[in-house]
């Protein structure tokens, strides 16, 4: 395949609102290929062990059984929107902590008979604790409870996070195995407010610390912004990684129009100008309730090149013609298509449909995908119908 016709060289194209020949087709299934425990399948097994395995896919096609991540790409003629997604832990960088600190923090891991995770860090300002359920990688129970917390959270997060390296052997194993299947992505932290409701303290505490204690909690954030904007962020500028996420999960129930005034736009803003002095193509993660955020995502104040995952209707808030409208004619959309449309109780009619219709919206300026994430229950047979459609139509 000539290189300009791999998805790597399309997406780059797309990013500089140059011509393709062909849209590209980035779905995200990882919750459906564990879930569904792909790589354990065996096309010899009996019909009751592969239904032990395959709890959720209704169609699941014996062609795919034992296949790697990078392998169903290939069958479906896609692309990986990230290299972990297509190689597993292929991360570009990794942070270093205090070592000399270690004697201050004590940790004890713990895993129940159900798998079920439980972590607590003893810090000189305070006891963390946390946990995640089996399968999970959120945390259920987050260490940003109280008031009293925001010192031994700092603390850890300052000692774990000294210095945060770019991982060169890392990097050329990518350019060894891509072959074209992806760009190279990297990334700053969550904003502030963002890493607080998706990783430290959960939506409600988080609201109820920005309201009750709104100067300490302000002066919180803008710590863990300097170590992103010190730490962070310089190494990922000088390395040859071409494409930084915000993978902040922006949605108007748990981001309204004035927290994202405050705290998510100008972190964002900043963001997007140290990446653009570097030459970096940038996108956003929104999706969930978008409706009263559509104000801030045309042109002239959205501040990234992308947008990922915004949702539309049956799935969100927002018609197809409002997104579309809001979004002006700068914005790349990376994703568009509803994950509820691969549920069995939409006809293949409807599916092809919306699926023309998100591409007549915004083709050319789109990496076509599934907004959030494929879901584990998903029709497989509409994941190949999706290539077949992109195959034949006419940018």
């Amino acid at each position: 395949m000539a290189a300009e016709k791999t998805f790597e060289a399309r997406q780059k194209a797309t990013f500089r609102h140059e011509p393709v020949d062909r849209i590209v087709w980035q779905p995200r299934f990882s919750d459906w290929y564990y879930q569904n425990h792909v790589l354990q399948l065996r096309k010899d097994m009996s019909a009751e062990q592969i239904a032990k395995l395959v709890t959720k896919c209704p169609d699941l096609p014996k062609d795919i059984y034992g296949m790697e991540p990078w392998e169903i790409y290939d069958y479906l003629d896609a692309s990986p929107r990230y290299p972990g997604e297509c190689w597993g832990g292929m991360g570009f960088f990794y942070d270093k902590g205090n070592t000399d600190a270690d004697a201050n923090i004590q940790h004890k891991t713990t895993t129940d008979e159900h798998g079920n995770w439980y972590h607590k860090i003893t810090t000189p300002y305070g006891v963390l604790t946390e946990s995640r359920r089996a399968g999970s990688s959120y945390p259920d129970e987050r260490i940003l409870k109280k008031r009293e917390d925001f010192k031994a959270v700092l603390y850890y997060i300052q000692n774990h996070t000294k210095e945060h390296i770019f991982n060169e052997n890392m990097y050329n194993i990518f350019l060894e195995v891509n072959e074209g299947r992806c760009v190279s992505v990297g990334g700053p932290s969550r904003s502030p407010y963002n890493k607080c409701i998706v990783e430290l303290a959960g939506t409600k505490n988080t609201m109820l610390l920005m309201k009750r204690y709104t100067r300490e909690f302000d002066e919180f954030c803008e710590e863990l912004a300097r170590i992103n904007f010190e730490i962070i962020m310089p190494p990922e500028m000088k390395s040859p990684v071409e494409f930084i996420s915000c993978g902040d999960n922006v949605d108007c129930m748990n981001n309204p129009p004035y927290v994202y005034e405050k705290y998510i736009l100008p972190y964002f803003e900043r963001v997007a100008k140290e990446c653009k002095k570097a030459g970096k193509f940038t996108f956003a993660h929104f999706d969930g309730h978008l409706q009263d955020l559509l104000p801030y995502l045309g042109n002239d104040l959205y501040p990234f090149d992308g947008i990922e995952a915004p949702t539309i209707k049956p799935q969100g808030d927002v018609t197809l013609e409002e997104l579309r409208k809001a979004l002006g004619d700068r914005i790349i959309v990376l994703d568009g298509i509803p994950s509820t449309i691969f549920l069995p109780h939409f006809t293949d009619a409807q599916f092809d449909k919306l699926v023309k219709d998100v591409l007549d919206a915004f083709a050319p300026n789109i990496i076509l995908g599934v907004s959030d994430e494929y879901s584990p229950n998903g029709l497989f047979s509409r994941m190949k119908r999706v290539a077949s459609i992109v195959e034949k139509y006419k940018v």
